[in-house]
């Protein structure tokens, strides 16, 4: 089997779809509007374990979808839910899971608007969003320009800790490990925000983390064909995170560039547009870091991005694989 990026490059081209390459496909419903679309698949063992809390598993499932739709700069309006479940699956069970995606829905204000069910051998959830979006506000992963500051909303590194906590490879007291397991399922997104940035046309390029900062902003580069400096030591972590460096070794250096599944939002933007960018995060109480700049053209696989101290040929993986 191929990885995630060989599948998705392989159906794109037996398809020859002009809509595959960004966090949703961008269909246009007339000369000034267009409909906004993403689907995502979570496979038991995969992205979750099943004796995981399921509500925070349907928080999940619905929290990786709406994240695609946020990065293009658009709110989210609808979603349809699919699942495949398992014979052990009691009706409480399915209460627990559906909860989870019932929160989220509300706390984000998206419909569901449909779906389907069918048994399955292990529990699968699938999430299709939608939402509307002018033509102007579309922001895509190519828009990356020479010169364009690079930004990270949130803090990153507390997903990889969650997950490592829930497969039993790190154990910290109870208060710390609950804090990293619920920040693997459960992240905080800002649709009204990143749409606001996109209405006053502040952004060039974005993309949300689900693969992990450097895999993700190498997405960005790759499409808008140019290279980048990026400060790690500026990347933001949490004060939790702060607290276990000593535990984690050489690895504190690499998990907030590498950790999957944060759902936080890249973003390049111009300089000049700086001061109204972090004076906004701060009226939406948003936290928000420049970490890098877009330096020059071109293509060089891993070494479009360099690292202040860090060899980034050094790096075992750039991210998290879905496979």
């Amino acid at each position: 089997m191929q990885d995630e990026f060989q599948i998705i490059d392989f159906i794109k081209d037996f398809f020859a779809s002009p809509f595959i390459g960004d966090d949703a496909a961008v269909i246009p419903l007339n000369d000034k509007e267009n409909i906004v679309i993403s689907k995502d698949i979570l496979i038991e063992n995969i992205h979750f374990i099943l004796n995981s809390n399921l509500s925070h598993i349907g928080s999940k499932s619905l929290i990786s979808n709406l994240s695609d739709i946020i990065a293009m700069g658009i709110e989210p309006k609808y979603f349809f839910l699919g699942l495949g479940v398992p014979d052990c699956f009691s009706i409480d069970d399915l209460s627990n899971l559906l909860n989870g995606v019932r929160i989220i829905s509300k706390k984000y204000n998206v419909v569901l608007a449909g779906g389907d069910t069918s048994g399955a051998e292990r529990l699968s959830i699938s999430v299709t969003v939608v939402g509307f979006g002018g033509k102007d506000r579309i922001i895509y992963r190519h828009g990356a320009e020479l010169g364009d500051y690079i930004y990270v909303t949130g803090n990153l590194g507390d997903s990889e800790i969650g997950l490592s906590i829930i497969k039993g490879d790190l154990n910290f007291e109870q208060r710390l490990s609950e804090y990293f397991v619920n920040c693997h399922y459960i992240r905080e997104l800002y649709p009204e925000f990143i749409s606001f940035l996109s209405f006053k046309k502040l952004i060039n390029s974005m993309i949300d983390i689900s693969d992990g900062f450097l895999q993700d902003l190498n997405h960005i580069l790759f499409q808008s064909k140019k290279r980048a400096r990026v400060d790690e030591t500026l990347i933001p972590v949490s004060k939790e995170f702060r607290t276990i460096i000593s535990k984690l070794g050489n690895n504190a250096l690499t998990i907030p560039l590498t950790s999957g599944e944060e759902y936080q939002i890249i973003f390049t933007a111009p300089p000049s547009n700086h001061a109204d960018i972090m004076s906004y995060a701060e009226n939406f109480s948003v936290k928000v870091t420049k970490v890098g700049e877009i330096t020059d053209n071109g293509l060089l696989g891993k070494q479009n991005i360099k690292l202040k101290n860090l060899e980034i040929e050094k790096i075992n993986k750039l991210g998290y694989s879905h496979f």
